[in-house]
């Protein structure tokens, strides 16, 4: 019978390159003995192989985790601290066509900030910014929440003054009114628009103003209308609200807490301040301004620039008593019900002092040797290049430099077109006609000596 067994050939079978290994296995493998230069072997006492165990993992996956919930935490919290919380989200208000009142928008806000209750309004019928703390039930969240305190600006319809109230703005509010015109952006609030969006726009929230004033059918399709308008020139990601009952103002500002601020490249590097307080001294000359300080840290020795006035240089910087802190909700109120003559930022302040710090506290005063100079600009010196200044006899030499030279020129020429003669070309004629008579003369010398020869010759001849 033949042999069943089949055997393949040696040189068919598949040969694997030897593993090596890492520094590690190697000493591993030699039983915690490593070789030295001579050959001998010497033992090892301990030897850090990398290896990280899976509880060490877990623990290095969680302190990441933890360390970008809490990054994101201080971006919504825009650099607050638990004590004080947040400092209060500024909210542009801006009217993009004719017709809408953000001043009784902002007013129905401040109400509803107030509890909703019959506040008289002619405490806030001024232009200037309002700070106000949201109420849990309005703020996104249960009554224990933590509270948030929003700034309202009023735009003015012009782009120099918008842009200036956008630069510190976290939210813009797009108001259009729906009830006498037919589109969300007039002209003017598309140039408005176009300005925002080249300077950096912050994040946006469309409202709907007057659509209560509208019958059933009209006002559904204003509604889409204004609607497709806003996401046209936006996205559908951004929400467009109405302001009809007190529920969808409480909407919008439930909208408006939930928004995490925008990062902008312009903010990035700079400090910036809102003027919440400002007070002059005419005496001394000293500007005293208060304010929420946001962006980066701002030092004493710094040049500030104050909007419309130019740069100005810092004596000091003060930790001054919050001038709405958060415990004082229902202060502000008690206060708004009562026949408060003013609703001011000095008011409030001034209204619980007890419970606030009684004296500023002095952080920085500036240091004249590191502080920054006001001069920005280079005088020219009209002598910083001269070597020397010129005398009897640099004048002397300019002066002959300047003297008319003496050339020749065609004949028939005027003095007109001789004058378009560049120097160089004079000296250029000039030489030709040098070489021209020189060429003369030489031909005349020569023709003179052959003359002279050949008499020579003949009177010879004639001798003979």
């Amino acid at each position: 019978m033949a042999d069943n067994n089949f055997h393949h050939r040696s040189s068919l079978k598949q040969k694997n390159k030897k593993y090596k290994g890492s520094a590690s296995s190697t000493k591993r493998n030699q039983g915690g003995r490593i070789e030295k230069g001579d050959g001998k072997r010497v033992a090892i006492t301990h030897v850090d192989i990398g290896h990280v165990s899976k509880t060490d993992r877990l623990n290095h996956a969680k302190q990441l985790k933890q360390k970008k919930r809490e990054a994101l935490l201080s971006k919504k919290r825009m650099g607050g601290d638990a004590a004080n919380g947040p400092p209060p989200k500024i909210v542009m208000l801006v009217a993009f066509n004719e017709t809408a009142n953000i001043i009784d928008f902002r007013n129905e806000l401040v109400r509803q900030c107030l509890g909703g209750e019959l506040v008289p309004m002619e405490k806030f019928s001024s232009p200037d910014p309002i700070t106000m703390v949201i109420p849990p039930a309005a703020g996104g969240g249960a009554a224990g929440s933590r509270k948030q305190r929003l700034t309202f600006i009023l735009a003015p319809r012009d782009m120099y003054g918008l842009l200036d109230c956008a630069k510190v703005a976290d939210v813009v509010v797009a108001v259009a009114d729906a009830a006498n015109q037919t589109r969300f952006f007039d002209d003017l609030g598309y140039s408005m628009l176009s300005g925002l969006r080249t300077q950096g726009m912050p994040e946006v929230l469309g409202v709907i103003q007057n659509l209560r004033t509208l019958s059933g059918k009209h006002k559904n399709d204003q509604k889409r209308l204004f609607t497709r308008y806003f996401e046209s020139e936006f996205s559908d990601s951004y929400k467009v609200l109405t302001m009809d009952t007190p529920e969808e103002v409480k909407n919008i500002l439930r909208a408006v807490a939930v928004v995490t601020p925008k990062d902008l490249n312009f903010r990035e590097n700079r400090s910036y301040l809102l003027t919440q307080n400002v007070e002059y001294n005419p005496e001394t000359a000293v500007l005293k301004v208060s304010g929420y300080l946001r962006g980066q840290p701002l030092s004493a020795n710094q040049l500030v620039h104050l909007t419309g006035h130019g740069d100005f240089q810092l004596e000091q910087i003060d930790l001054t008593p919050d001038p709405v802190p958060l415990s004082l909700s229902a202060l502000l109120k008690r206060r708004a019900m009562s026949g408060a003559s003013e609703m001011s930022m000095d008011s409030i302040a001034s209204a619980n002092a007890s419970d606030m710090m009684s004296e500023p506290k002095t952080l920085e005063t500036a240091n004249p040797q590191y502080q920054e100079s006001l001069v920005a600009e280079n005088t020219p010196d009209p002598f910083a290049s001269e070597q020397a200044l010129p005398d009897e006899a640099m004048e002397a030499e300019a002066t002959e430099s300047k003297k008319k030279k003496k050339f020749k020129i065609p004949k028939g020429w005027s003095e007109y077109q001789a004058a378009w003669i560049v120097d160089e070309e004079r000296e250029e004629a000039d030489s030709e006609d040098e070489q021209e008579a020189e060429a003369d003369m030489d031909v005349g010398q020569s023709a003179g000596q052959e003359q002279n020869e050949e008499e020579e010759e003949e009177e010879v001849s004639v001798v003979l």
